[in-house]
């Protein structure tokens, strides 16, 4: 969310807050809203019954497999 803050020229104990807020009702393209992780499970880690989620063209944190 972008603010600024606007001063009164005459009084600057007036502090007059501006902020654009998106309008209700509408989907942001910054969240996805699929259902869905981006994730994917390491092979490794699963095959050692740990449950570790990756993001696809990332090593995984605990093993360092590659995870397409």
């Amino acid at each position: 969310m972008a603010c600024s803050h606007v001063h009164c020229s005459h009084h600057q104990e007036h502090l007059i807050n501006h902020c654009s807020r998106p309008a209700a009702g509408h989907a942001s393209p910054l969240v996805d809203t699929s259902g869905t992780a981006p994730g994917k499970r390491c092979p490794t880690c699963q095959s050692k019954g740990t449950e570790v989620w990756v993001l696809p063209g990332r090593d995984c944190p605990y093993c360092g497999t590659y995870v397409a």
